[in-house]
């Protein structure tokens, strides 16, 4: 991770106290100073934007369903819904879910966004806790 100390070229920005405190909290596990991990974590989603867009760059979001999302798709000149189906990212257009669409979503910030992604969503680096225990 790159390092902020001794750049002058420093700006503020205005952080809801929420979000603040969980990353402080973040940061601190990872023996990081918060601006330092804030910094990084900023410079690591530019670079994530832009690798996405060497591969997806004809893909973009067009707008949150009940249980998906709906990409637009400049080379096929389509709309296409990526939604959850038995725990899975299913791409209606491809009917896969190892498609490019379905990719794009897993990327996506707008994923946490989908209303009714609460659960297990196989494939997915992160899940609720099991409230049964």
């Amino acid at each position: 991770m790159t390092s902020i100390k001794g750049k002058k070229d420093l700006v503020s920005a205005h952080i809801f106290r929420e979000i603040y405190d969980k990353y402080k909290e973040k940061a601190e596990s990872e023996r990081y100073d918060v601006k330092e991990y804030l910094n990084n974590l900023l410079e690591a989603w530019l670079k994530k934007e832009e690798f996405i867009k060497t591969f997806a760059g004809h893909l973009s979001v067009d707008s949150l369903q009940v249980n998906g999302i709906t990409l637009k798709d400049t080379k096929e000149k389509k709309l296409v819904d990526v939604y959850l189906s038995d725990h899975k990212l299913q791409c209606e257009l491809c009917n896969s879910t190892d498609c490019i669409h379905a990719i794009y979503v897993w990327a996506s910030p707008e994923i946490g966004r989908i209303p009714h992604a609460t659960g297990k969503i196989e494939g997915a680096a992160f899940s609720e806790p099991d409230q049964s225990t």
